[in-house]
């Protein structure tokens, strides 16, 4: 029995069944604990197993997570007591809460854990996707990239912002000195994204991308944001009177719609004292440790750069944050 099934009530698998939308996703792994994300099409119960045996014969269940609307579907669930240095097998199912009697079909997941022993550490690092008017062409084989990355068998891989252009709309057709591009284009990649639901379908957006959904499968992420999933070159003052793309002329307006977006679709660990915090660092063995930075939540207005002397205009990643990384940094003990 699934753990978080009624007692008496077999779950059956129907014709119109629940469906896992997007894949799977691991994240934020540290120590023996890790995120794992999926999304439904419908209110459900999120539920998750996961071994060390490909099979899952030694499966232990996670407590169970209530999926809605209000959070677009999407859940986050965390795994504790993972052993060091192991391939973690995991599945997610989502059960339909509208007839408990209905699953999903399972989708099932790996991702690494640190280990403890002295061993070489594989870890790939990006930035920028779906930038410059380039979204995914099928025609090209989408973002074959993924598909090379996980050549290299990576144990992380590490996203370090502009993981969306919400401020970047596609067209379907691209035309270059080389041939075409086209691109798929959705509703909310069509124009630049200022409600919640849009910079949520560019989340959607990617992962529409096969190898992209493949790759994270296998690959436990530790994300990143920067300007671009909010809009270029955003601080909370700023506006732009100038740009008639945006209705909505407030950065700050559009940056708390996207860091909420950014957590909903990010395998992210949720604090729940400051739910949309995101600097805190992650230990990955005996010669590894990853500081995660944020520097758009905390900075300052774009100056000149030109001031004497620091001040509010010359923040970046704030007085907390920054104090909270020099200490880090002093205690580590990575190599």
């Amino acid at each position: 029995m699934l753990a978080g099934l009624p007692l008496g009530a077999p779950a059956v698998v129907a014709a119109s069944r629940i469906r896992v939308t997007h894949g799977v996703q691991a994240g934020d792994v540290d120590g023996d604990r890790a995120v794992i994300w999926a999304r439904a099409d419908r209110p459900a119960r999120m539920l998750v197993r996961w071994g060390t045996r490909e099979n899952l014969s030694d499966a232990r269940h996670a407590p169970p997570l209530h999926v809605s609307a209000a959070g677009d579907f999407t859940g986050k669930i965390e795994l504790v007591g993972l052993p060091a240095g192991q391939r973690i097998v995991y599945e997610v199912r989502m059960l339909d809460l509208g007839d408990l009697r209905t699953l999903s079909e399972p989708v099932r997941g790996s991702l690494v854990t640190p280990p403890t022993s002295d061993r070489t550490v594989r870890i790939l690092w990006s930035v920028d996707l779906c930038g410059q008017g380039w979204g995914i062409d099928p025609d090209f084989g989408g973002y074959r990239i993924f598909r090379a990355m996980a050549a290299l068998e990576p144990d992380l891989f590490v996203f370090s912002g502009d993981c969306i252009y919400a401020d970047n709309p596609l067209v379907e057709r691209v035309e270059t000195e080389w041939g075409v591009w086209r691109n798929i284009v959705t509703p909310d990649k069509a124009k630049v994204a200022e409600t919640l639901d849009e910079f949520r379908g560019n989340y959607r957006y990617k992962l529409l991308d096969e190898n992209m959904r493949s790759f994270l499968t296998r690959t436990a992420l530790i994300a990143q944001w920067d300007d671009h999933e909010v809009r270029n070159n955003w601080y909370w003052e700023r506006r732009r009177e100038d740009d008639d793309r945006y209705t909505e002329k407030s950065a700050a307006v559009l940056a708390a719609r996207a860091m909420r977006a950014f957590h909903e679709y990010m395998p992210t660990r949720i604090t729940p004292e400051e739910p949309h915090r995101l600097f805190r660092s992650f230990r990955f063995g005996p010669h590894v440790e990853i500081f995660r930075i944020d520097m758009r939540t905390y900075r300052g207005p774009n100056t000149q750069g030109r001031e004497r002397e620091a001040g509010p205009t010359t923040a970046i990643l704030g007085r907390r944050q920054l104090r909270w990384l020099m200490d880090a940094l002093a205690r580590s003990d990575a190599t």
